[in-house]
């Protein structure tokens, strides 16, 4: 769902409470306030009523009208298209199955709020609305009859796994004593009531209209607690502790059923997750006495399958684009890094079987090992990001996984103008720098952000030049045609068959390269990249970790030594003085922003001391 939109469902308890009216006249007070808003009518036991309700002269569109829309249609056209005399969009859905809520996303993208009024009974096209609805509203009187009919459904709802905190209840023509010789008053203390009747409701869509989307007035608020806005995700969510305690149970009801059905969780079948599913439901259905009245039952559902067939709580966090790095501690509760700092999560691994499993799982694909005898490796997940893992015997608290987050939309000079990475002359020197084939090192500390301005540097490169990187873990992405793409690759399980960086580099002088980028020089390859910089191989990148641009020159000359050269220092010294034209430090400061600190030039050197000019720019 995009960032604003909402769906609303509303449906009568039975038919003839009001449901439609009220459907009709929030669709029209959100619409005066400046949304653009479809109505649907969704009722398809009384197609039409809505129209009639309306008195709209205008034909309203179906969805085989819908189909007359050329293929490529703006948000502009379809919304003219549904246009009524109500002004806002209207669409009546005639007797169909669910594969329109399922395939329409383009047509609700062009508006903010999508209402569908669904009468008294559901069908495939309601139960389709319902799982993409921020709220699903019941309209009702608070008669006996009624709030028995409510109940009913409220627990066909839970028995589904509707998230109880999208439902939310009206009450049209309140009668307080009614409602008090309800009996069960307990039960239905979730009923919201707001007013005798749907115009002094109307006073409470201040809050439903408000910038942010606040859909607390329509929220049962037992269920909301202190929460006041529509419920979303949050690391900092507090987990319920009942919730907690019986999840291991589950999972192992869950992992003797699938036994008994022959079904394992690694299996490579099609539509797997879906019956593992099934079975998942046919668990919670027998412990229905045991799950807390407040949980999540979907949220609960796909964690049980993020556990059994994914990464377990690892899902949740890499579907957020706000953390940079996702940091794993054994057991213990997981901490994630937003906007620079770190944030304890509610979310952890049930145990050291699912942790070692979800380690398994992101190894598999990228042909990676850790065991014993090869306790430390890094790899890639298949969405780019970078991971880190060492288990024990060196990690004392278990297993310790380390994600490093990377944008799915590479920077521009414009993004990093925006955060104050850089200002605009900066840019402007340091792509005039790359065009000059000028070799750049670029300098920081872990998690200042050289990747990312290493990526930013290279996309300078002319489309005309054949680019060679050389990563241990691919986390460049070039947009020129001409990019030639090498990874590093670990030993095996016998110990043989390591290729180094210093080997791809070598390599990489014999296949006619114009640029060649270093993800990171942390070894003996800093030799061959110094020499490869002084050989005609100009315009080189690379990075470095170092806390000023002279720490860089002083690590890069004792990396040279890895090399097992017995270079004189100052013949090492004088090579890193003839390559390296630019040394760029970026820092990440105390707030969590990341900045380009200083540019300097390598003018040469004076005795043993580098000569370093700063560049004002």
């Amino acid at each position: 769902m995009m960032k604003g939109q909402h769906f609303i469902s509303v449906m009568g308890v039975k038919d003839g409470v009001g449901a439609s009216h009220f459907c009709l006249e929030l669709a029209a007070t959100l619409s005066k306030n400046g949304g653009r808003v479809l109505l649907i009518d969704g009722d398809v036991d009384h197609p039409g009523d809505l129209k009639i309700i309306s008195e709209d002269s205008h034909p309203w569109r179906t969805v085989a009208d819908l189909q007359k829309l050329p293929r490529i249609a703006t948000g502009g056209m379809v919304a003219s298209f549904l246009r009524g005399s109500l002004d806002l969009s209207v669409l009546q859905l005639l007797p169909t199955d669910g594969s329109f809520a399922k395939s329409s996303d383009p047509i609700f993208s062009c508006f903010d709020w999508i209402l569908g009024d669904f009468g008294s009974r559901w069908h495939p096209v309601a139960i389709e609305f319902f799982k993409k609805s921020s709220l699903l509203l019941f309209i009702l009187n608070p008669v006996m009859t009624q709030l028995q009919a409510l109940k009913r459904k409220t627990e066909a709802l839970a028995a589904s796994f509707f998230p109880l905190q999208r439902l939310g209840f009206l009450a049209n023509r309140w009668d307080a004593k009614t409602f008090l010789k309800a009996g069960d008053v307990e039960h239905f203390a979730a009923i919201t009531c707001f007013g005798k009747n749907v115009e002094e409701a109307h006073l409470k869509l201040k809050g439903l209209v408000s910038p942010n989307g606040d859909l607390a007035p329509f929220l049962p608020e037992r269920l909301l607690g202190e929460k006041k806005t529509a419920p979303t995700f949050s690391v900092e969510e507090k987990r319920m502790p009942q919730e907690t305690a019986f999840k291991g149970m589950l999972l192992k009801n869950i992992k003797q059923q699938m036994e008994a059905k022959g079904l394992k969780a690694d299996q490579n079948e099609e539509g797997i997750r879906d019956k593992i599913r099934m079975i998942v439901h046919e668990v919670l259905s027998r412990q229905t006495q045991t799950i807390p009245q407040e949980a999540d039952r979907t949220n609960l559902t796909e964690e049980l399958l993020d556990e059994l067939l994914g990464l377990g709580p690892l899902e949740k966090l890499l579907q957020s684009p706000d953390n940079n790095e996702i940091l794993v501690n054994g057991c213990d509760p997981i901490y994630v890094e937003e906007k620079g700092r770190l944030k304890k999560t509610a979310l952890h691994f049930s145990n050291r079987d699912f942790l070692d499993k979800a380690i398994e799982r992101i190894l598999a694909p990228c042909g990676r090992r850790v065991d014993v005898f090869s306790p430390m490796v890094d790899a890639r997940l298949p969405c780019g990001s970078r991971v880190n893992i060492i288990i024990p015997p060196l990690a004392l608290n278990g297993p310790i996984i380390s994600i490093r987050r990377f944008s799915k939309e590479m920077l521009g000079p414009d993004d990093l103008i925006r955060s104050q990475t850089a200002s605009a002359q900066t840019l402007s020197f340091l792509k005039e720098a790359v065009l000059n084939k000028m070799n750049i090192l670029v300098s920081g500390g872990t998690g200042s952000g050289k990747t990312t301005l290493l990526n930013l540097l290279s996309s300078f490169i002319s489309e005309q030049e054949r680019i060679i990187t050389i990563e241990d873990a691919a986390e460049l992405r070039l947009n020129q045609p001409h990019v030639v793409r090498l990874e590093s690759r670990p030993a095996n399980i016998e110990g043989k068959g390591a290729i180094a960086i210093r080997d791809l580099v070598r390599n990489a002088l014999r296949m006619r390269p114009d640029r060649i980028v270093v993800g990171e020089c942390r070894g003996a390859e800093a030799l061959d990249m110094l020499q490869a910089m002084n050989t005609g191989h100009e315009g080189s990148l690379t990075t470095l970790h170092a806390n000023s641009p002279r720490d860089a020159l002083s690590r890069l000359e004792t990396l040279v030594m890895f090399a097992e050269m017995e270079l004189p220092s100052k013949a090492i010294r004088e090579q890193i003085a003839s390559a390296i034209d630019i040394v760029v430090q970026i820092a990440r400061g105390a707030d969590g922003n990341r900045k380009i600190v200083s540019i300097v030039k390598l003018s040469g050197m004076e005795g043993d001391v580098f000569t370093l000019e700063e560049i004002d720019v």
